[in-house]
């Protein structure tokens, strides 16, 4: 027997190859085992050359299957004849190779070599997940600790890697991949080498240790937060298994993820912090929760998470359980009642009232002008979580606290704050003599009547509108823009608020068209209470007033 070498086999099976016309469709078949035993090469080398060339050329589907069954070879076509020959004689030749020298080294992101590789790997490993007959073997694991951040009702999400991709779900929950330097900080008999080999195979997902050691170092390394000062986190849930060709850069492939999602419970050091994260870092994001369930936001940024979504039964067990997963972050304010609801005026020279709505009072102290600045300016952040920053001494935070930075502003608001308390109206939370927020909720924070406007006109379809709006309103610290609401009046309301529009009262046959009158009025309570307007219409003795704004029917 001759013991050729590898290379000289590989010469042996190239020159064996069947052939297949170029034109005409005429192919012919070769049984290469029985060839090469004729040409004295069917030593142990051979084979195993001669099964590892039949294997691939399997994998790359390039021979007819039924005549393979039998060991005989023949190429479904031209094209892959040439295929095959490509492959072998890149094979057999020590100077051929199919990249360039450099190609598979380490590149920066985005480099030209980074995207080749990426675009060759996504190509081999796509196919072989489409077209494995059953379920293609992931030839990586990727370990994942991710932490759920839910604050006013919105999810924080960060940006992954791939920074530079556009049209691509490249937003992901705050955590990431576990590395083997944690699996070795959460197990420190391990070394490099074990710990790489673990986490490279399902088995990193044992230990729960290490995952929350990773956690905490991506938690810091994108938010900024440390555990135990920042925040505290529950298991929330561990996924199923996840396959799909996935990876960052020049790294794709058919991946085995093996997901954990913790709760995040942050403290108000935490709170505090991960706002001031979020306004100095454009990769941290919010997200609705329906724009999550939805895994897209209204302006576009798309969230991966189909590990998650999928490892729900169904769309709507998914829904539930982010429209009824738990606050990070306890943003209810102190527990005042409606008696506490306060209207705040647009000049400094009126007066603040308290009370509930028909049964407001003075505030039974003075305000200075800059006093009732600060005031106005927290209870616009309270009402309109979207109000505008003016001033730099100030920075808006979650739950509407606001940072005071100025030295002389913050001893206003400690002023402020002993003097509310002193008049029995807690308006204001502060902490650390540095964080305020109006300690009252959105529902009980009024702006005095010379804020609004309203007008009654007909829509395009011959409807008789009501349309009530909150100006702009603008302090040195802060502006909150306009906003309205219009409905749709009919019957007793519209007649009698043209009534009261022209200077008379609601008139009515009986009590009972007066009770009618009164019922459509307190339905528009929940529209004025939304933007911030006690009533347009009040009960005044046996009949009703218009309240003093600002008329612009035209």
């Amino acid at each position: 027997m001759k013991d050729l070498g590898i290379t000289n086999t590989l010469k042996i099976i190239y020159d064996l190859l069947p052939l297949h016309a170029e034109e005409g469709g005429e192919a012919f078949s070769v049984n290469v085992r029985d060839s090469l035993s004729k040409v004295g090469s069917d030593n142990t080398e051979t084979s195993t050359a001669l099964s590892l060339v039949e294997q691939l050329f399997i994998s790359l589907g390039l021979l007819d299957e039924t005549l393979l069954e039998h060991g005989v070879w023949r190429f479904k076509s031209f094209p892959a004849s040439l295929m095959a020959r490509s492959v072998l004689s890149s094979l057999a030749d020590k100077n051929q190779s199919l990249f360039s020298k450099g190609f598979w080294g380490a590149q920066s992101d985005l480099s030209d070599s980074s995207e080749g590789q990426r675009k060759v790997l996504d190509y081999l490993e796509g196919h072989r997940q489409k077209h494995h007959q059953a379920s293609a073997k992931p030839i990586r694991y990727v370990h994942v600790a991710w932490g759920l951040i839910c604050v006013d009702g919105k999810f924080l999400l960060h940006h992954r890697e791939d920074k530079n991709r556009t049209n691509e779900s490249n937003y992901v929950l705050v955590g990431g991949k576990v590395s083997q330097n944690d699996l070795m900080v959460a197990d420190n008999a391990l070394n490099a080498n074990d710990a790489i080999k673990q986490l490279q195979s399902p088995d990193a997902s044992s230990s729960l240790k290490c995952i929350q050691v990773g956690l905490d170092r991506e938690m810091s390394e994108e938010t900024g937060l440390e555990q135990e000062t920042h925040y505290g986190y529950s298991h929330w849930r561990t996924l199923k298994p996840y396959t799909n060709v996935g990876g960052v850069g020049a790294v794709r492939a058919i991946t085995e993820y093996h997901i954990h999602v913790y709760h995040i419970e942050l403290n108000q050091d935490g709170m505090l912090a991960l706002s001031k994260k979020i306004q100095e870092d454009e990769k941290l994001v919010w997200f609705t929760a329906e724009e999550l369930i939805n895994a897209k936001s209204q302006d576009g940024k798309m969230a991966y998470i189909p590990a998650l979504i999928e490892d729900f039964e169904t769309a709507k067990d998914w829904g539930a359980a982010i429209s009824d997963f738990p606050p990070s972050y306890d943003t209810s304010v102190n527990n005042l009642s409606d008696s506490y609801s306060v209207t705040i005026p647009l000049d400094s020279k009126d007066d603040v009232h308290i009370g509930k709505t028909g049964k407001e009072k003075p505030l039974s102290c003075d305000l200075t002008k800059e006093e009732h600045k600060l005031l106005l300016s927290l209870s616009l952040y309270a009402k309109d979580p979207d109000v505008r920053a003016k001033s730099e001494s100030i920075h808006l935070l979650n739950s509407s606290w606001v940072e005071i930075e100025d030295e002389e502003l913050n001893a206003v608001a400690r002023e402020l704050t002993i003097k509310l308390r002193k008049a029995e109206a807690p308006l204001i939370d502060g902490y650390k003599e540095r964080y305020y927020r109006l300690a009252l909720p959105a529902d009980y924070v009024y702006f005095q009547n010379d804020a609004f406007t309203y007008r009654v006109e007909d829509s395009p379809e011959k409807k008789t509108q009501l349309i009530v709006a909150r100006e702009t309103i603008s302090t040195d610290l802060v502006e909150s823009s306009s906003i309205a609401y219009t409905k749709e009046i009919a019957g007793a309301l519209k007649v009698g608020l043209n009534e009261l529009m022209n200077g008379k009262e609601v008139s009515g046959d009986t009590q009972k068209d007066l009770d009618t009158f009164k019922k459509n009025v307190q339905r528009l309570s929940s529209l004025n209470q939304t933007i911030g307007l006690r009533g347009l219409i009040r009960s005044v003795d046996s009949n009703f007033q218009l309240l003093k704004m600002r008329n612009k029917t035209n």
